[in-house]
């Protein structure tokens, strides 16, 4: 029995998500990541647990609630969204606010960091995130920053701020004289964190709220299972249907406009799910995947079809990072494979508790995803008696 709780990790002090926190977060494990032994695993974030989309925009939606309430709709905003977990996050608050009449003018310009490398897109600036498995962060623009009043960071989790502190060093070079918030879904930042931040007049916006304890308990009791391998063979074959839509999603990596983006993914969303409803019974349980940094538009798509034909949707991402899966009662993480990315056939990427009970498979991606990426998938679901589909966008 695993009973590791996040009152054993966090002094809470406040909870204004609409779960339970001990059903929101989780303690895991990290694995070969000998800066931080612990992750804190967010169940409805869609991105290391598949979940419904209806609870994983609940989430969303209570969060763009607390931005909402936490800026002045007049001012001029720049969001950007970190890399890896909180790309989605970050799009879903600018759509979302293109939407809303009163904040439908408040963001300006969205922007998002990325570990890929774009040799076609002007690099702005690198900066380190310390704790990370991939230390590396880039920031790209491809066009000119309209005026702007505030830089709005948007992150899944704050534990000490450090990494915001060494984007702001940076983007000051490029603006000496914006405003900075940070909004986050958990902030764990302690006092001393805290002092820094009001110091340099950086707003702090949160669901959770609390501060991470001195003394933490070890997690040797978590029993490490090795990750079943689609990397090292290679399948002949692919069994599945693809789905091209050759139309050139507007990329946040390199930076983009609100309302352009929110056409587009208006425009697009309609053919995707018409597409997918062909392919999909009522009586079906999907699993619909994101790639890496690309989670905000499958999402949607999955939001879509769990709306538009009723059936049952999961969703989820790929992931750099790697966690200990244990079979222990009370461990979410229960079973990992590792496959080649979607991007980098070269890169190791993650899927977690993939014998969940589903029929189909969906895997949504910005890019021609790689043929090795695809044969590991399809190797998995015709192991595990599933179908399979790849949606380019």
């Amino acid at each position: 029995m695993y009973d590791i709780r996040v009152e054993d990790f966090i002094d809470v002090k406040s909870n204004k998500s609409p779960f339970d926190l001990n059903d929101l977060i989780h303690i895991c494990k990290r694995v070969n990541n000998s800066k931080r032994e612990y992750l804190f695993v967010n169940r409805y974030q869609g991105k290391h647990i598949s979940e419904s989309p209806y609870n994983i925009t609940s989430l969303f939606d209570s969060f763009v609630a607390e931005v909402k309430a936490n800026i002045n709709p007049f001012e001029k905003v720049v969001v950007v969204g970190f890399a890896e977990t909180a790309t989605g996050i970050a799009e879903y608050l600018t759509y979302k606010l293109s939407l809303d009449k009163e904040y439908k003018n408040t963001v300006v310009y969205h922007l998002q960091t990325s570990r890929e490398n774009y040799s076609d897109c002007p690099k702005l600036f690198t900066f380190d995130e310390e704790h990370s498995h991939a230390v590396n962060q880039y920031l790209y623009c491809k066009n000119f920053l309209p005026k702007y009043d505030k830089v709005l960071f948007v992150e899944d989790e704050i534990t000490t701020g450090n990494t915001i502190l060494n984007f702001i060093n940076e983007f000051k070079k490029i603006n000496p004289d914006c405003n900075y918030a940070v909004s986050s879904i958990l902030n764990w930042q302690n006092e001393c964190n805290r002092k820094t931040f009001d110091a340099q007049g950086i707003d702090r916006i949160c669901l959770v709220e609390g501060e991470i304890k001195s003394d933490l308990p070890a997690l040797s009791m978590v029993e490490n299972k090795g990750a079943v391998d689609y990397i090292s063979h290679f399948y002949h074959g692919i069994n599945a249907t693809p789905f091209i839509y050759a139309s050139i999603v507007p990329n946040s990596r390199k930076g983009v406009d609100p309302h352009s983006f929110r056409r587009y993914i208006d425009k697009v969303q309609d053919k995707v799910t018409v597409g997918l409803c062909s392919y999909v019974n009522r009586d079906e349980t999907v699993m619909v995947i994101g790639t890496e940094e690309f989670m905000f538009y499958p999402l949607m798509a999955a939001r879509d079809l769990e709306q538009s034909l009723g059936c049952k949707v999961k969703y989820r991402a790929t992931t750099r990072s790697p966690i200990a899966s244990c079979s222990a009662d009370g461990y979410i993480i229960k079973d990992a494979i590792t496959l080649p990315s979607a991007y980098d056939k070269d890169r190791q990427t993650y899927l977690y508790n993939m014998n969940d009970d589903y029929s189909k498979i969906v895997v949504i991606s910005d890019v021609n995803m790689t043929l090795e990426f695809k044969q590991a998938i399809t190797e998995f679901a015709v192991k595990n008696s599933k179908k399979v589909y790849f949606i380019t966008v």
